[in-house]
């Protein structure tokens, strides 16, 4: 059946009758008759419900009107098997006798209405018939635009993901990922279909990454393609990555160039972080990004990553704004633990914070725990507390260690 705006069908609706009184069909058939003028209608009947169940399943009908009352079945129990072999079809319940309670059966059943044959009349039934039928093109078309949506959703997410590293990238061509002094363990798992949550691992030189981990404010598409243009921009600027604060604050700029056009504010927390395997070093700026832990496993301890300054501000809101660079030495072995704020946020039944103390005392309880151990505890770790169906909106967590220094680098640790 083809449909358009405006017009319910533009050729004959195909209408089973399942009834077994041969007189009251033809009544029906009359009716329909006469409301040729508007629409034409060509009926099928069945007395049977196994026939008409066998018809309903191999043929296309358009509607359905079921007799609510037949010697070897009730209507109302013949519903939901009519249901199950055609879910989208419209079904009309129709009877000799007025019953609300009835009526209120075959809707919970899966009916699109109910008519009473004592009183039918052919605008009655035309306008009943025109309803359902249009109702059922109604969810056809919002079936189509969902499925359409769903798709659009699959697509951005499939991108955004296909934007995280999926391992450290080479320095040089003789090295391998696991070979660069630095080993990278991640877990992202957004609950929607695209999230807010971005990271990406940059190049410096043979000795030095830097790893920026982002949180867009939102989700879904708009998330999805300010992800997009963030990953743009990085590329744009990535000759910039040493230098942690100016990184930053040109990724802002070329944000905010960007999204001032967009009707309503669109904005992202960030913290980027340079580790300099060479000199034995790390340093950090953040734009308006939570606190992220360091993990000096020698030591056994915890510390955090803080913009005492606090000048960074969130990246697009200011065209101007300037952001402030802190540098922390490096041991061998020392992990880096970058995170976005959903985790710190995820509450239990109570309504009680993860928060970054939780965070802080997992690590410390593993010092000496492999990256992935790590990483995967947390995730654990949140689950329990908030429970499985708390989940966050989404989860971005990711450990960066430095598995080796640069020879100079070591042994200036040592002495």
């Amino acid at each position: 059946m083809e449909t358009g705006k405006g017009a319910v069908s533009s050729g004959p609706i195909k209408t089973l009758i399942i009834d077994d009184r041969e007189s009251d069909v033809e009544f029906l058939r009359l009716i329909l008759r006469q409301a040729e003028q508007e629409q034409t209608f060509q009926v099928t009947w069945e007395s049977d419900q196994e026939r008409a169940l066998e018809r309903l399943r191999t043929e296309p009908f358009d509607l359905v009107l079921l007799d609510y009352q037949m010697p070897t079945v009730n209507g109302l129990d013949l519903l939901p098997k009519l249901r199950r072999v055609n879910p989208a079809v419209p079904i009309i319940m129709l009877t000799g006798q007025g019953n609300e309670a009835v009526a209120v059966q075959a809707i919970k059943r899966g009916a699109h209405d109910y008519l009473r044959k004592d009183d039918l009349t052919v605008p009655a039934l035309l306008c009943t018939v025109m309803t359902a039928l249009e109702r059922r093109r109604l969810e056809e078309q919002l079936a189509r635009e969902r499925e359409a949506h769903e798709r659009d959703l699959q697509l951005a997410r499939e991108l955004q993901q296909a934007f995280l590293p999926e391992s450290l990238p080479h320095f040089s061509p003789s090295q391998r990922p696991d070979q660069l002094g630095l080993r990278l363990y991640h877990r992202y798992m957004p609950t929607l279909a695209v999230g807010g949550d971005f990271f990406d691992i940059l190049p410096v030189d043979d000795q030095a990454a830097g790893v920026f981990i982002a949180d867009i404010a939102g989700h879904g598409l708009q998330a999805a393609l300010v992800t997009a243009v963030l990953r743009t921009l990085i590329e744009e600027n990535k000759e910039l990555a040493g230098d942690p604060a100016e990184f930053l604050q040109q990724l802002n700029r070329g944000l905010h160039r960007i999204l001032r056009q967009t009707t309503n504010p669109i904005f992202a927390s960030a913290f980027y972080l340079k580790v300099d395997l060479r000199e034995g070093s790390a340093a950090f700026s953040s734009a308006a990004h939570p606190p992220q832990l360091h993990l000096r496993r020698r030591a056994e301890e915890v510390s955090r990553l803080v913009d005492l300054s606090r000048r960074g501000p969130m990246l697009g809101l200011e065209d101007d704004a300037v952001f402030a660079a802190h540098r922390v030495t490096v041991d061998a072995h020392d992990l880096f633990l970058l995170f976005t704020s959903d985790l710190l946020e995820v509450t239990d039944a109570q309504g009680r914070a993860f928060g970054l103390a939780r965070l802080e005392t997992i690590l410390r309880q593993q010092p000496h725990a492999p990256a992935n151990t790590l990483v995967e505890h947390v995730v654990s770790a949140v689950r329990q507390h908030c429970g499985e169906t708390l989940l966050p909106e989404e989860l971005c967590v990711l450990a960066v260690e430095a598995s080796q220094l640069a020879p100079q680098s070591a042994a200036a640790i040592s002495r």
